[in-house]
């Protein structure tokens, strides 16, 4: 034997062996493998007695008849856990030549810690199946790329916290690992589960719905089995929501979850009614004290308050399920009585139907402990069987000593206290109206009214998120109330708009009290260095000066209101007839759009502009314009009608309706063209909206148009506003094949941080630095310094405006990939366009 190779494999830190692959006597072990399995003696043993445990032969997994079956002498590489050490080891099996005789050798690597690490990176510590993080990423992928038909079902186990509570931890854990386990069992190739939350499972299912509810239907009876069988103490099921994913649709992910969270407390509801249907409308026995039920110290604290307000006071058990209501209350709502089981079945009969569902939510996420707190308004029935609003607000309290969580709520009827906006606590729109009225018929005191709307409030909202926004309102109102003279009174009428009525005011007056709002809201946001520039546009009216009733002053002040936004915002303007008539015609154009929108966008129409490749000198894509028609037949300026789309919340469907048109004018060139480009402008509003990815894939589903020839359009100006909650939608365009074009770039101060953070495409230069670029070195310049940026960032670069040949030499230098503009073409009908196509253009 060659000792000078049993001593370099002596040196090695694997464990290595080798033996005799006709009679599987070892014949040489390294000190490493001796000295970790404490071997002595064994040259001249099978391996098979040496390294396993009552074996009479050769391991069933051996491999040396494969190997030396094989023509090509390779090495064969797997897993083995050893019984010995119960260690796993990677193995390396293969054969060798020695002195001219062949001989078996193995080597083993222990990776049983490697293992150990990448199991808890993948897989949930306690069920053994996927984990949280793991799971969503393989439905994320699944969901944002091409994709057979598929369901998701979200499965939750029933009164998971009372097994925790009334058995063990160790009975709770049990239940997870036996579903877990059980459902593991029943999957398909390419099917899986993860875990969700702590109760809560994912299954990812390929097979018909029917066949999926048989399966669990058939796993709910299989648990049952298992706990006879394992002698629990209980008998445990589950509660599912399933939504089925065709293969033409996608879906966002969030969107996703939402739907199937709601899909699954449907079916809670439908169960929880079936297994309290014994129970409906059981009321506890009246020969009970309130004390059977509640501390005597929460029973005195809760007559204490419900004799002391207006409002509808009560309590709850949560775990045992009973409530207490005030006598007040019982009253109103024709209650069966002060205590009550079940009062969800109650309030099925009593809560509006369109409000139904988010009542019936908000309930049971505070029951089932995923949350501790709910503020909801809603509609129900009193006494009189009448709808009345209600705002129900509601948290969970610290444990009682038996471990039952307590919940108190109260209840307003909103027609009581309707006076007030809940938000910022102010006099609303209703006091509003009455103040006006008062005023009117019993004081000759003339007054003014101003509308004060908050600039691009509903974009701050968007953007920002609701609750950022309701902070806003909030501090304004506060800000407002500050500099308002005596003989103001300030009002929150509905969303972002402020009333002032300032009595004996004069014009003068009323200009320095806007002056003095705008003022106080700019130095506000100065000193607490909020980056947001909030402006406001107002709108005022006189009485009697202007007109004598509180409608016509609503409707003055709104059309002075208007006017101010239209001519730039951050304005006042006073009413005067004028106003009137430029109102009219614009409400006028208003309905014409909307007309034209509902008659299947009869005088819409696109026109298209050239991009021209610099390289190629030739058109290779066009940018769709929208273009309209009055109802006299004349084009209206684009600058004209699409403001009044996007005040009016139309530009959605009409941009939807862009995309359409134009991909079905282009797809008859894609045979002649296949890479010819069409760009469509989008708003950023638009693509925040959560069904906006749905419905361009809708689009594009019917009719069946290549989404890489699409280039998406956005403005500048819109992004930057916050480019970090756009990033996540972007990258989920652009991961289906969208090209995403930032338009209009350079005219705004934070440019150069889009361009780095951003998922763009494409960079579109502004048309303001073609302006004499001939001459002006400081534009020329620009342009360079921006394309060299983006072409190191892996971006295109297109430049706007070129109109003269002029400008053209200038530009063709700096290496931009392609230019648009009038030297070119004017938007004009696609038509026109072609008998451009294949020209050379300089």
């Amino acid at each position: 034997m060659d000792n000078k190779l049993f001593n370099i494999l002596n040196q090695l830190q694997n464990n290595i062996y080798i033996t005799d692959p006709e009679t599987n006597e070892i014949v040489f072990i390294n000190d490493k493998m001796k000295e970790q399995f404490r071997l002595h003696d064994v040259i001249g043993k099978p391996c098979w007695k040496v390294f396993q445990k009552n074996m009479n032969s050769r391991c069933p997994f051996c491999k040396v008849p494969t190997l030396l079956a094989s023509k090509n002498n390779r090495l064969i590489k797997w897993h083995e856990t050893s019984e010995t050490l119960n260690e796993i080891f990677e193995n390396y099996d293969s054969l060798i030549e020695i002195d001219g005789k062949i001989y078996h050798m193995q080597e083993a690597k222990e990776i049983g810690k490697e293992i150990v690490l990448q199991e808890k990176a993948t897989y949930d510590d306690l069920s053994g199946i996927f984990n949280h993080s793991t799971g969503k990423e393989k439905l994320y992928q699944l969901i944002t790329h091409p994709h057979p038909d598929f369901s998701v079902i979200l499965l939750n186990i029933d009164h998971m916290r009372k097994i925790n509570e009334n058995f063990s931890r160790q009975i709770g854990d049990k239940v997870l690992k036996t579903c877990a386990t059980t459902l593991f069992s029943s999957l398909k190739e390419d099917e899986f589960i993860y875990r969700y939350s702590g109760d809560e499972f994912i299954l990812v299912l390929f097979r018909p719905v029917n066949e999926i509810h048989v399966l669990l239907h058939n796993t709910r009876k299989e648990m049952h089995q298992i706990c006879e069988q394992n002698k629990l103490p209980l008998y445990f099921s589950f509660t599912y929501g399933l939504v089925e994913i065709k293969q033409e649709t996608t879906y966002d992910f969030h969107q996703l979850m939402t739907l199937i969270d709601e899909n699954m407390y449907i079916e809670k509801l439908k169960r929880y009614r079936t297994e309290s249907l014994e129970k409906k409308d059981e009321v506890l026995a009246v020969k009970k004290s309130f004390d059977d039920y509640f501390d005597p110290t929460i029973n005195r604290l809760f007559d204490s308050l419900t004799t002391s307000t207006d409002d509808f006071i009560y309590i709850s058990n949560l775990d045992a399920g009973y409530f207490r209501y005030s006598p007040a209350q019982v009253e109103y709502f024709k209650l069966p009585s002060e205590i009550m089981y079940n009062v969800l079945d109650f309030w099925k009969e009593r809560v509006h139907p369109e409000d139904w569902d988010k009542f019936y939510l908000s309930n049971m996420q505070i029951i089932d402990n995923k949350t501790n707190y709910h503020s909801i308004e809603f509609r129900a029935k009193n006494a009189n069987d009448q709808y009345v609003w209600l705002k129900c607000r509601g948290h969970v309290l610290e444990k009682t000593q038996k471990g039952d969580r307590l919940f108190a709520g109260i209840i307003t009827v909103m027609g009581r206290q309707n006076s007030i906006d809940a938000l910022t606590q102010i006099p609303n729109q209703i006091h509003f109206s009455e103040t006006i009225h008062y005023k009117i018929n019993t004081t000759k005191n003339s007054f003014y009214i101003m509308l004060v709307d908050i600039d691009d409030f509903k974009t701050l909202n968007e953007l920002y998120h609701r609750d950022f926004g309701d902070q806003i309102l909030k501090s304004v109102a506060h800000l407002f109330q500050k500099v308002l003279p005596d003989t103001a009174q300030l009002f929150r009428l509905e969303k972002d708009v402020f009333a002032i009525i300032y009595e004996n005011a004069s014009s003068k007056q009323v200009n320095k009290l806007y002056n003095d709002l705008s003022t106080i809201l700019i130095k506000s946001y100065i000193e607490k260095q909020i980056s947001i520039n909030l402006s406001i546009s107002a709108g005022c009216v006189c009485y009697p000066n202007h007109c004598h009733t509180s409608e016509l002053l609503r409707k003055y002040c709104e059309t002075a209101l208007h006017h101010a936004k239209e001519k730039g915002k951050n304005q006042l303007c006073e009413f005067n007839s004028s106003l009137l008539t430029n109102r009219e015609e614009k409400l006028a154009l208003v309905k014409q759009l909307n007309d034209s929108i509902l008659n299947n966008f009869d005088t819409f129409f696109l026109y298209y502009q050239p991009q021209v490749d610099v390289n190629k000198k030739m058109i290779t894509g066009v940018e769709a314009l929208l273009r309209w028609k009055d109802e006299n037949g004349q084009i209206v300026s684009p600058m004209t009608f699409i403001p009044l789309l996007e005040e009016y919340d139309m530009i959605q469907i009409v941009t939807i309706w862009v995309l359409k048109k134009a991909i079905m004018d282009i797809k008859k060139w894609l045979t002649l063209y296949p890479s010819f480009t069409v760009s469509v402008n989008i708003s950023i509003l638009h693509i925040l909206e959560d069904d906006f990815f749905q419905s361009i894939l809708n689009v594009l589903n019917e009719v069946d148009f290549p989404i890489q020839n699409i280039i998406l359009e956005i403005t500048e100006s819109t992004t930057s506003k916050n480019i970090h909650l756009l990033i996540e939608r972007l990258n989920h365009l652009r991961a289906v094949g969208f090209k995403i074009a930032l338009d209009d770039f350079g005219t705004e101060y934070s440019s150069l941080n889009i361009l780095k953070t951003a998922p763009f495409d494409i960079v579109k230069i502004d048309k303001a630095f073609v302006r004499n670029v001939e001459d002006d070195e400081y534009n020329r310049t620009f342009i360079q310094f921006v394309t060299s940026i983006a072409h190191h960032a892996h971006l295109k670069v297109y430049l706007e405006g070129i109109e003269t040949t002029e400008e053209l030499r200038a530009v063709l230098p700096l290496c931009l990939d392609y230019i648009q503009g009038y030297l070119f073409g004017k938007p004009m009908p696609l038509e026109e366009i072609q008998t451009l196509m294949n020209k050379q253009l300089f």
